[in-house]
């Protein structure tokens, strides 16, 4: 009876192959389409937690009135949380000098049209920024900018741009996690990184603008903070309520002194405390990950109404070939084969069909996760063999050994880049005569690259021998110099001496010869 019920299946397969086509058809689309977009969505969120992590993205922040006292941050820290200084200052971008290259015509300076930079000082412990080309600000006149906003001002490395009456030259391009979407404003529906961007300077060159004019708004105090699992956001936010605003400066006490002149009573101010927003409800913070959430719950939708689908589609295969084949059935049934045998039966090849499509499906998806980041990985060697040190290492979210693979990857560009800019560094100041360096990243030279660190330093000890040989000889040159300068001073004046007696023997002589 088996045998009997394997012909009727490859009979019906023969018959109706059309019509199983299209079934393992919608089963592959179906399913590529709920893999593919709850992949993708899996993939961004689970980046963009790994990325906050490794940035260390803030709890939160709160903006004051006026900055707090030392001790005013020391009662805070106390509580097991950290702090960190996000001040920043508003300018209008008021030209841009772009570099003509790569298909970029020259652009000199000249107005911006009311875009605006938010200005900071480099970050050291809470949102670190992302560096995706170049690098952060090392000295005065360097600036890193915000990626969308270069994208959309067609801004590269190099490039200068203008504002507050000075130029800066674009060092580096990345992102910061507290501005992931650069709202100007938390106020603000929608991102406009064509007329607003943020960007990093030295800590000396933000200090330098907060004493000169140029702004178009005063300096916004703004603290981001970890609670480091101690306290909650409201109990910090309960803290800030309790500083007061008065006693630092004469604005606050003024204004109370004129309220009290005018019969009101108490301070005009009296918390330091303006603003408070956690993470969770800055819009700045997260949106990639939150939007992708909305995509990852509707192809999970999606999924189970693919999964009704096909049950349904299966069921209506089976019901068809049952009412299709009765006869059959009837007589199968007089032939002694079991109603449980004929259940399996029936039912079996389109559940084959839908698990062979499924397979497929699971098997590319499987393969490309495996090749793709290996040809990405062949790809970025090679640009690292033709001497590109900048372009990003390809990124992952998975696990297996094609994650280690790009992580080690990612090392070996991140080392070789390390150590070319500390070689750079290193012979750019002895070229500018400054002797007395050390390398920014010994730990960098690690294995055979220690002979380069120690080749480098023995050229430094080299030049600077032969520096001071130069000097010592340039000093006994000095030397003999004054020696026979004072040769020839004594030389002159015995000269002298001699043609002053020679003019005496003279005289003598004309006056005996007249006697």
């Amino acid at each position: 009876m088996q045998k009997i019920l394997r012909k009727r299946i490859f009979r019906d397969l023969k018959e109706n192959q059309f019509r199983y086509l299209a079934l393992a058809l919608l089963v592959v689309f179906g399913m590529y389409i709920v893999i593919g977009l709850v992949g993708a969505a899996d993939t961004v969120i689970i980046r963009t937690a790994e990325r906050a992590k490794a940035n260390r993205v803030e709890d939160g922040q709160f903006a004051v009135f006026v900055p707090l006292t030392e001790k005013e941050k020391a009662f805070l820290e106390e509580e097991g949380i950290t702090l960190e200084e996000h001040f920043y200052l508003d300018y209008a971008l008021t030209g841009k000098s772009i570099r003509p290259e790569a298909g970029r015509g020259a652009q000199d300076a000249g107005s911006a049209g009311g875009v605006v930079l938010r200005i900071f000082s480099r970050r050291k412990n809470i949102d670190l920024v992302q560096v995706d080309s170049g690098e952060l600000p090392q000295k005065n006149g360097e600036i890193l900018l915000e990626r969308r906003f270069c994208e959309e001002q067609g801004i590269l490395i190099g490039d200068k741009i203008t504002f507050g009456d000075r130029k800066y030259t674009v060092s580096g391009i990345g992102t910061a996690p507290d501005y992931e979407a650069a709202f100007q404003n938390f106020s603000d529906s929608a991102v406009d990184s064509g007329r607003f961007g943020i960007g990093f300077v030295t800590e000396e060159d933000y200090r330098q603008m907060r004493d000169a004019p140029g702004s178009i708004s005063s300096e916004e105090y703004t603290y981001a903070y970890r609670l480091n699992g101690r306290i909650t956001h409201q109990e910090l936010k309960e803290k800030l309520k309790g500083l007061e605003a008065g006693g630092r400066g004469g604005l606050p006490e003024g204004l109370s002194g004129l309220a009290k002149s005018n019969g009101r009573p108490g301070p005009v101010f009296p918390s330091k405390l303006t603003r408070f927003v956690p993470a969770g409800d800055n819009p700045r913070i997260g949106s990639a990950g939150n939007d992708k959430l909305v995509d990852r719950a509707a192809g999970l939708t999606a999924g189970v109404i693919v999964l009704i689908l096909f049950a349904y589609v299966i069921s209506v295969f089976t019901i068809h070939s049952i009412e299709r084949e009765a006869r059959v059935i009837g007589t199968l049934y007089a032939m002694g084969v079991k109603k449980k045998e004929l259940f399996k039966a029936y039912p079996m090849l389109p559940v084959m069909i839908a698990s062979i499509a499924a397979s497929i499906v699971v098997a590319l998806k499987l393969s490309s996760n495996i090749s793709l980041p290996m040809q990405a990985c062949a790809k970025r060697m090679k640009q690292l063999v033709q001497g590109d040190l900048e372009s990003p290492v390809p990124e992952t979210t998975s696990q297996d050994e094609t994650a280690e693979l790009i992580h080690s990857t990612a090392e070996m560009v991140a080392g070789l880049n390390t150590i070319i800019k500390d070689i750079r560094y290193l012979l750019t100041e002895m070229a500018n005569r400054n002797l007395d360096i050390r390398s920014a990243h010994p730990d960098a030279y690690v294995g055979d690259f220690q002979s380069i660190l120690h080749s480098m330093r023995t050229l430094k000890l080299e030049l600077s021998g032969a520096m001071r040989q130069i000097n010592g000889s340039a000093a006994q040159v000095s030397n003999a110099s004054a020696q026979v300068s004072n040769g020839a001073q004594s030389l002159a004046q015995g000269a002298t001496e001699q043609a002053s007696s020679v003019e005496e023997l003279a005289a003598t002589i004309t006056d005996i010869s007249q006697s």
